[in-house]
Formats: C-alpha cells, structure tokens, sequence
C-alpha cells in the first residue's frame, strides 16, 4: 500500500533562518512572531489531507472558511511598514480538552454529538 506523501510548511533549512519565515496575524489584523511551539507546528511533517495542518493565508488579506483574517502567514506577505509584536510568553492554542474543543465548535455553529466510545460527532448547523 503506497504511503501519503508527507510535507512541513518551513523545513529544516528555512526554520533555522532569522527572522522566522511566517508570522501570526490575528482576529483583529495585527501580526505578532511566533511562539516556540507554533514554530514546531509549522515544521511537523503533515499529509496533504491531514484536517489538522496548518492553515497557511496566501497573503495578509487572505481569509478562512469562516471568513477569519487570522492565520499563519508568511513574512514576506505582510505589507510593508506593519508593526510586527513581538511572540507571546505562553503558548496560544494550546492543546484542549474534549470539552473545550466541543465548546469551541459549538461558538463555531456546530452542533456536537457524543458518540459510544467517547468519539464526538461535529456537524454544522446552516444559517448559524
């Protein structure tokens, strides 16, 4: 059975550049550097169908699915003179709980669905 071919966002060579090749742009559209665990993120092998890799904008203006400006970005996107904060002390997304994850897509307009087994079921509601 042929294996999925595995990619990084910022490999070896450019994650040892400084400054960091991408940024974070937030929900307000500032742009800050990038916490010590983001960078790892950034340079974890994922599969191209992987749903957990890392959103990557195609420049500063790009938005999400759900029409968020936030994401990682690269610093060569960012318009030029943009102030750039420095990276944040704690990790910002860190790992959350099965309750928190729910609570989080539940705000998203999912609705959550305990499954046997402990598994959750996402599905989201139109019109939300």
């Amino acid at each position: 059975m042929p294996t999925k071919p595995m990619y990084v966002v910022v490999d070896t060579a450019a994650a040892s550049l400084e400054p960091y090749p991408y940024l974070f742009v937030e929900d307000d559209g500032s742009v800050r550097e990038l916490h010590l665990e983001e960078r790892k993120y950034l340079e974890t092998p994922f599969s191209s169908f992987d749903g957990g890799r890392p959103y990557i904008k195609e420049d500063y203006e790009s938005r999400d699915g759900w029409k968020s400006i936030k994401g990682f970005c690269p610093r060569a996107k960012i318009p030029d003179g943009m102030l750039i904060a420095g990276a944040p002390n704690n990790n910002p997304n860190p790992n959350l709980s099965k309750a928190e994850l729910s609570k989080l897509l539940q705000e998203k307009g999912f609705e959550i669905t305990e499954q046997t087994g402990g598994t959750v079921k996402a599905k989201h509601m139109k019109g939300k």
